[in-house]
């Protein structure tokens, strides 16, 4: 009930705006799960096509130095943008949403020390603390998602812990509590579902982020492991390529990262407006 009064007094803008990033992402995420018969070549064999083929009829984005399809690698790619994507948000929402409850209703030593912790690592730059970590870890998917889902738990935390700040004084929660509701009572039943609606917002902006974050990763050689194909990494390697006049190789992988990007954070900020009842009261 609350998503559909929240539709309905928004504005025409707000909702243009969530369903033209819906509709980008959409579009992305559907040619990731169609890839595997999507694409017209093997991603990860260069023995397919001739290198340096310009886009044409036989190969749509051309082919690259060792002669990867761009365009195969692109739509495989895609895939392992999700993959990471879906992994680094959830690593990400399953330690900072509880961390932020507890720390905001708790208070105390508790929340003093959760609140120290997180602000400091909320305070390295977040590619090179996503480097750090990587470094550490090593390449792979699953490694890249973890290390780019430590940069966006102080964002579930701060954000989740100031709204828990505010609702724990509601007189809704002092009943409970005066009623002798036990700590995780409260939580679940009184205080989670009043906060879960910033959720949405912070997922698909981290997203967004997530996308840049694992370019960055591969592009400096601690992302996926070669040749699995990542927009990131196949940016770097054509880097070189452009000063030549081989302009496919990097352009396409660039603007899959662009679009791909502008996608979720269209959609992060359309939700926003819907859900923030702050903004729709500004309209």
């Amino acid at each position: 009930m609350r998503w559909k009064l929240s539709y309905r007094e928004a504005s025409g803008f707000s909702k243009a705006v969530v369903w033209t990033g819906g509709g980008i992402v959409l579009l992305f995420l559907l040619t990731a799960l169609l890839s595997p018969w999507l694409v017209p070549y093997n991603p990860v064999d260069y023995e397919e096509n001739q290198p340096y083929t310009s886009p044409g009829s036989q190969n749509w984005m051309g082919t690259t130095k060792l002669g990867y399809d761009v365009f195969s690698r692109l739509l495989a790619g895609s895939r392992i943008a999700f993959t990471v994507i879906l992994l680094a948000t959830s690593f990400a929402m399953f330690i900072g949403l509880p961390l932020g409850l507890i720390s905001g209703y708790s208070r105390g030593k508790m929340d003093r020390f959760l609140v120290m912790v997180m602000d400091s690592v909320y305070a390295f730059p977040s590619l090179l603390l996503a480097i750090t970590v990587a470094a550490l870890l090593g390449r792979g998917v699953v490694n890249a998602a973890l290390a780019i889902s430590v940069v966006y738990i102080p964002q579930y935390f701060r954000v989740i812990r100031n709204h828990v700040l505010s609702v724990r004084e509601e007189v809704y929660v002092e009943a409970a509590r005066g009623l002798g509701a036990s700590r995780r009572i409260i939580l679940q039943k009184y205080i989670l579902f009043n906060v879960i609606q910033s959720v949405p917002v912070i997922l698909t902006l981290n997203a967004a982020d997530a996308i840049l974050t694992l370019a960055g990763l591969g592009f400096l050689g601690y992302g996926v492991t070669p040749p699995t194909p990542e927009w990131g990494y196949d940016l770097s390697k054509a880097m070189g390529d452009f000063a030549s006049g081989i302009w496919w190789t990097s352009f396409f992988p660039g603007v899959f990262i662009v679009f791909l990007t502008l996608g979720f954070s269209l959609l992060g900020e359309g939700l926003n407006d819907l859900l923030n009842p702050l903004l729709r009261g500004k309209k």
